[in-house]
Formats: structure tokens, C-alpha cells, sequence
């Protein structure tokens, strides 16, 4: 059996009909959503890795150890956007509830191996809505992120983290991004 996850929560009728108001995302889930404590690392590594190119999946990669990197003294999921042209990304993807906090908060890092690429459109979606995107330059750079996700307290939603090749889209000459301790804050200033 399946069950169907709604901005409401889980929806398990036993009648086989669930009521809801659209537009609405909807989740067909096989399993429980993932829940992680405040300040506790998401397991992103254990999450489902791929690459995606044009809102499609192309292929799914499976996780692999050497992606795991220590740097400015975080535990990072390191990943290598593809060639494809724009909207071509790795997309990291956890059917995960948020915990149920005021002013929870996704914090993370990001960073860039740069070189002689044309630089990293880092992205984050819930439920498959853009809530964030930055684009780091070609170049060597570390930088921490907080985004507010308040209006998705206490759901379960599909959490991406992506990372695309860049501007042209066809670049990726030394492109190699990090996403760095990705976890659950309660925060009340987000900066």
C-alpha cells in the first residue's frame, strides 16, 4: 500500500478516496519520510542521487562513498553537475519531514572546486518548487546558507538539493560542488 502525503499531512483512507484542495502537491510514498533531529546532519548521501535534464530523471546514480569530502571542517556530499545544457543538474532528492519549529530553518553550506568552468547554479526544491538558488562564480569559494522554510513546518516533503553546469550550460571544466552540513535549525534570524 501506498500512502499519499498532502500539504496536510498523510492521508491513509481506507476507502481509497483522499479529499484535497488543488493545486497541491501530491507524493506517492513506499516508505516513511526520514525525520532528523534539530542540528542533526540530513543523511543526504543515503538519499536518491541523479542526474535530471529538463524536470526529467535521466539516470540514478548510486551513492558512492568517495562523494563524501571533509572540508572547512564540514561533512560535505561532493557532486560533478553534467553536461547537458541548461537545466541539466545532479539532483540530490529525500522524502523528508520537517520538524514542526517556529521559525525552522534549512542550513547548509556550499562550495565550489572551481577552475576553469562557467561556474554553479546551486538549487533548492520542496516538492519540486524552486524556494532557492544561487550561482557561484568559476572559483574556488565556501559560503553558509539559512532559508526560512516555516510555511512547510511539520510536512513531509521531497527535499532537492541540486547543482547544474553553469550559465552556457555545456562548461563544466573543473565545476565540482559541495554541499556542506545540511541540517534542520531553529532560527529565528536567518542571514
Amino acid at each position: 500500500l501506498a500512502s499519499i502525503y498532502t500539504p496536510k499531512g498523510r492521508q491513509d483512507e481506507k476507502s481509497g478516496k483522499v479529499t484535497m484542495e488543488l493545486p497541491a502537491p501530491l507524493l506517492f510514498a513506499f516508505q516513511e519520510p526520514t525525520q532528523t533531529a534539530l542540528s542533526e546532519r540530513l543523511p543526504i548521501e543515503s538519499w536518491q542521487h541523479c542526474i535530471v535534464s529538463g524536470n526529467k530523471v535521466l539516470r540514478e546514480i548510486p551513492p558512492d562513498k568517495r562523494q563524501r569530502r571533509r572540508a572547512h571542517d564540514q561533512d560535505c556530499q561532493f557532486v560533478a553537475p553534467p553536461i547537458g545544457g541548461i537545466g541539466s543538474e545532479y539532483s540530490i532528492d529525500g522524502l523528508i519531514k520537517i520538524p514542526n519549529e517556529p521559525a525552522i530553518t534549512l542550513k547548509f553550506s556550499i562550495g565550489h572546486l572551481g577552475g576553469a568552468g562557467d561556474g554553479i547554479h546551486f538549487v533548492v526544491r520542496a516538492n519540486g518548487k524552486e524556494i532557492w538558488r544561487e550561482f557561484v562564480p568559476s572559483e574556488p569559494s565556501w559560503k553558509e546558507v539559512a532559508i526560512p522554510l516555516k510555511e512547510y513546518a511539520g510536512q513531509a516533503v521531497l527535499l532537492s538539493l541540486a547543482a547544474d553546469c553553469g550559465k552556457a550550460g555545456n562548461n563544466t571544466s573543473n565545476d565540482y560542488a559541495l554541499w556542506g552540513d545540511v541540517q534542520w535549525v531553529n532560527q529565528v534570524d536567518s542571514k
